[in-house]
């Protein structure tokens, strides 16, 4: 164990929190959260990702991510469908 993660457990240990918690669960917190703030890769890369992969790592989507993207993808797709209509004349989906 590296001494910077050997310190990291003495924090953790100290207010007797669960050993489960761990400085790689800091960083899934820390880039979840950023999403959920709409920060952008490049804002999340700035403030610890040092490449795409590691957002794609340790960034997971939350229910209140998807419940922003919901009615993004949905809309998105109606606009679409009108816009066939609108030129093609065709009112099959």
């Amino acid at each position: 164990m590296s001494p910077f993660i050997r310190h990291v457990a003495e924090i953790r240990d100290a207010p007797g929190l669960q050993k489960k918690i761990t400085f790689r669960s800091f960083r899934h917190g820390g880039f979840t959260g950023g999403g959920d703030a709409d920060l952008s890769d490049a804002d999340l890369n700035a403030v610890g990702a040092k490449t795409d992969a590691t957002l794609d790592i340790y960034r997971k989507g939350t229910m209140e991510q998807r419940r922003r993207a919901l009615p993004r993808l949905l809309d998105q797709r109606s606009n679409s469908v009108r816009l066939s209509i609108c030129t093609t004349g065709n009112l099959s989906t």
